[in-house]
Parts: C-alpha cells; structure tokens; sequence
C-alpha cells in the first residue's frame, strides 16, 4: 500500500503476509498490536511516513523479519527492546529521522544483523547517551551501512 495517502493502519492484515509495504504514507503512529499474528512477515517497509515513536512491543511478533524500513520518518527516540525480538533481522534502516541517541543495548539482541543505517540523524555527541552507540559502532563497523551522497 505504498503511496496511498494512509494515516495509519486501521485494516485487516492477512495473516500469511510476508511483505508489506506502507511506505509514502502519511502514518504518524501505529497502535499496539497493529503486527500482531503477521510471523510469516519477512519485510516491513515503513519509510517515507511521520511516524514519531513506536510502541512499546510493536514488533514483538514478527519473529521471521528480516528487514525493517523506518527511514525519513520523524523518530525522536526509541525504547529499550524495541528490536530484542527480531531474531532473524539482517537489514534495519532508521537514517533520515530525529534521532539524537539509542538507548543502551537497543541492537545487541540482532544476532543476524548484517547492515544498520544511522545516517543523517541529529546525534547528541555530547551527551552521555550515545556512548553505547559509539562503542556499538566501533564494535560493528561491517555492519554500518555506508553512505555516500551522490
């Protein structure tokens, strides 16, 4: 449902999706188990909207993600466990929104990351809290996404 001037998800997802595309909308918000019962999902593609924050336990059942788009949206934070059950996630985009910090062990549970891109997001280099980014960062540079302005 990609470019369809959506404000958010207020229909019945099949069960045995395994993509689904919502980005180019204008959804500023999902409500708590907006995903629930969708584990065959492997793609959620959420870019391009005004999201500002995510629920608490929004993805906690998309046990078979793999990738997750929630690029050029509005994020200013993110809570703690927001991706610790997304086991098989390889690919998570959060550049282009306003996020200043992650919190402390936001992506040490993606076993299976193989790429995070954080670009073109307002980090507070001088706070204390993107100390675990930076250690993160340093510990995972393979994965960080590379960014070229072209």
């Amino acid at each position: 449902c990609p470019k369809q001037d959506l404000a958010g998800i207020h229909f019945h997802i099949p069960r045995d999706t395994e993509e689904l595309w919502m980005s180019s909308n204008r959804i500023s918000s999902l409500q708590a188990g907006a995903f629930r019962g969708l584990t065959r999902l492997t793609v959620l593609n959420l870019a391009h909207n005004e999201l500002t924050y995510l629920p608490a336990g929004i993805f906690d059942e998309l046990k078979n993600l793999r990738v997750l788009n929630l690029n050029n949206n509005k994020l200013k934070f993110l809570r703690e466990g927001t991706f610790d059950r997304l086991p098989k996630l390889k690919v998570l985009h959060l550049h282009e929104n306003q996020l200043r910090s992650l919190p402390e062990g936001c992506l040490d549970r993606l076993e299976s990351l193989e790429g995070v891109h954080l670009h073109d997001n307002p980090w507070d280099c001088g706070s204390c809290t993107v100390l675990y980014l930076s250690h993160w960062l340093s510990q995972n540079t393979l994965k960080v996404g590379a960014y070229t302005r072209t």
